[in-house]
């Protein structure tokens, strides 16, 4: 029997990941690895619908979360404790005469619609249990930080002009994402660097 072991969050935007390119944030989940009995959070690596090949094979599972602060998420892992470790229990990772796979249900399962292996209703229960997270009062806050920073862009540019430099200012100005106002600024290191060209060009001119 595999006993279960949790990996908790670190941060509170931890599963805020937006790629360059990009304009929302990456897709969060909670895993429960079938093989290694761990449990954790994570954002999806893969832009797009791609996903892993144990997930593909249903060894790893994976519960849609959306990007959601870390405390939120801990304690959800928590709470979902018992019905990951009764997952663990009773699925079986299988040969199926091409790879290995996770299956949930019983051998003897008649119904598989219908059914009540205790791996299927375990999960049922996961799923239940995570979709009672709020997405406005667990979420992550977070803005562009074009858009956020735009009423006090000269005084932005005034202190680069000065002297600041642009990793100085990053860490006054991002928030930590646990409130409305403290919001984790997304792409701000190349607003923060646009702006920095845009005085490089006035000096040049």
């Amino acid at each position: 029997m595999t006993t279960l072991t949790i990996t908790h969050v670190r941060y509170p935007a931890d599963l805020l990941d937006v790629y360059p390119g990009q304009d929302a944030p990456q897709g969060a989940f909670i895993a429960l690895d079938l093989w290694r009995g761990r449990m954790c959070a994570a954002t999806d690596s893969e832009i797009g619908n791609a996903v892993p090949m144990d997930v593909w094979h249903g060894i790893v599972r994976r519960y849609s979360i959306g990007p959601i602060l870390a405390d939120a998420v801990n304690a959800m892992m928590d709470t979902i404790t018992a019905h990951a470790q009764t997952v663990l229990d009773h699925a079986e990772i299988v040969w199926d005469g091409n790879n290995n796979i996770g299956r949930l249900h019983l051998r003897d399962c008649a119904d598989r619609w219908r059914c009540e292996c205790p791996a299927v209703a375990a999960e049922r229960e996961i799923e239940r249990e995570i979709n009672s997270l709020d997405p406005v009062y667990d979420g992550i806050h977070w803005s562009d930080a074009a858009d956020w920073l735009w009423e006090i862009k000269a005084e932005l540019t005034g202190r680069l002009r000065a002297g600041t430099d642009t990793a100085t200012l990053a860490g006054e100005l991002d928030g930590d994402g646990t409130r409305d106002d403290l919001p984790v600024l997304i792409h701000l290191d190349r607003y923060l660097e646009s702006l920095y060209a845009e005085i490089a060009v006035e000096v040049q001119s």
